[in-house]
């Protein structure tokens, strides 16, 4: 059985996967934000289940001294985030060193 429902997100266009349990709670994954650097140049969105323009917004950026780890490896912090606090976040890849030298 499919543990999610699809439907379109109001900020993006996008596809959200809300789980049915809770299917108030909104994530988009893989959202372009620099789309010229491919794959890293993504994010995720994760919406709390009340949300408006004035829902704070938190930029969630993964650590590993820009040579490790990606946005999945924290994704339960936003989640934390969303969940406890009533945030909304955006959980950016990006490039590591090595990935490619052009811009």
């Amino acid at each position: 059985m499919n543990d999610y429902i699809r439907e379109p997100s109001p900020f993006s266009g996008q596809i959200v996967v809300s789980e049915l349990h809770y299917p108030s709670l909104e994530q988009v994954y893989d959202i372009p934000y620099k789309p010229s650097i491919g794959e890293r140049g993504v994010g995720d969105q994760f919406l709390p289940v009340s949300y408006d323009a004035d829902t704070p917004l938190v930029l969630l950026i993964h650590g590993g001294g820009w040579i490790a780890m990606d946005k999945e490896s924290i994704s339960g912090i936003a989640e934390f985030l969303r969940d406890n606090l009533g945030d909304a976040v955006f959980s950016a890849e990006y490039r590591l060193c090595g990935d490619s030298d052009a811009s």
